[in-house]
């Protein structure tokens, strides 16, 4: 049986990947929507998973995130007073990265 962690690990990378690969400009709006389809889930996992989605998004193509920093932020803002301690922990790492980026 696969492990839930090893399927999230595998599923940031290959947004990263993709991003990277294709440029950011290919996949932003699908990430983007699916994060925010995502960020109202009543499951952690799915609130993580859109968190960590777009952090993914923005390391794959820095770039091109830039023009969704402030919504980025702002998203993650709202993930940082979310009920489930691993969403809060996400965002706040998420919001280190795009400090640096």
């Amino acid at each position: 049986m696969i492990s839930i962690n090893l399927c999230v690990l595998q599923g940031d990378e290959a947004i990263e990947r993709i991003a990277t690969g294709l440029g950011g400009k290919t996949i932003s709006e699908t990430v983007l929507s699916i994060a925010q389809a995502y960020s109202s889930d009543s499951r952690w996992q799915f609130r993580r998973a859109a968190v960590a989605g777009m952090c993914r998004l923005a390391e794959g193509s820095t770039k091109h995130f830039k023009q969704f920093f402030s919504q980025a932020m702002a998203f993650l803002c709202a993930a940082v007073r979310d009920s489930s301690p691993r969403v809060q922990y996400e965002a706040i790492q998420a919001m280190q990265l795009l400090r640096v980026t």
